[in-house]
């Protein structure tokens, strides 16, 4: 607002950032950029981390948003989707298996990017290979899980993750 710079990176030359996986290739090189990225900060003492986004992966926490709007229905549209309303409350107890898990020491506190999607890594627009992750103001403490299922959750859509035609949406 005041003519200042919000966020600056240094311009790599060559580099490309894709909205969408048109390969497995592209795909399997933002896994082999996220991969190193994860282990080079595996020794980082994650809590000394801030919270950028309270509760993000907090699935405890989203389930009980969701009961809540579920109970509210604000917009009556909880009796069109019965099967879908079903489906997550038969899976109620999953919601809490990570988290209790790393309550109980079982897995580790770790950095986390918590946004591993293909247009955060920066490729060669040569090789196709990555050059470095970016969009780094997510993160954060959190499960190397979040990252891996977040992964998998952008790139197994046909279409883009903001689509408005479900027509185009499948995994």
């Amino acid at each position: 607002a005041e003519g200042g710079a919000w966020r600056c990176y240094p311009f790599i030359e060559g580099g490309v950032c894709l909205q969408k996986a048109e390969t497995a290739e592209q795909f399997a090189a933002a896994g082999r950029s996220f991969g190193p990225f994860l282990r080079l900060l595996e020794d980082y003492p994650a809590d000394t981390l801030y919270e950028t986004i309270d509760k993000f992966h907090d699935t405890r926490d989203r389930l009980a948003k969701f009961r809540a709007a579920l109970e509210a229905d604000a917009l009556g549209r909880a009796k069109d989707v019965p099967e879908e309303i079903r489906f997550v409350l038969d899976r109620a107890e999953d919601c809490a298996v990570l988290m209790d898990q790393l309550e109980e020491g079982k897995l580790p506190l770790r950095v986390t990017h918590n946004d591993t999607k293909l247009n955060n890594v920066l490729l060669d627009h040569k090789t196709g290979k990555g050059i470095c992750v970016i969009d780094l103001d997510t993160v954060m403490p959190g499960l190397i899980h979040y990252d891996f299922g977040d992964s998998i959750r952008y790139g197994a859509s046909t279409a883009a993750e903001d689509e408005t035609d479900l027509s185009k949406v499948s995994m």
